[in-house]
């Protein structure tokens, strides 16, 4: 599935979905609408610009990528993920 957003431009040849310098939150909502979870992140880390692709990784995988690159922590509790700055 290939959001309705120009940052998919030739992701889907590949079963890939791409993200090109949008916020984090295009990407939660993405990975809301194809996991079922629902994410919840404060607006400061929502706003973050980012490139990933994404295609066939976990939402772990995901999410541990962009803490990474992003500087944030999450947690789980069900279907919910929680997504703060580290050490908050």
């Amino acid at each position: 599935m290939i959001p309705d957003k120009p940052y998919a431009e030739l992701a889907w040849a590949r079963d890939v979905t791409a993200f090109k310098q949008q916020p984090l939150q295009d990407v939660f909502d993405w990975l809301s609408e194809n996991s079922g979870y629902t994410f919840y992140s404060a607006p400061d880390i929502a706003a973050i610009c980012v490139s990933i692709s994404i295609g066939g990784e976990s939402v772990e995988e995901v999410l541990d990528t962009l803490a990474f690159a992003c500087g944030f922590e999450y947690t789980i509790d069900g279907r919910d993920y929680t997504i703060r700055k580290q050490g908050e």
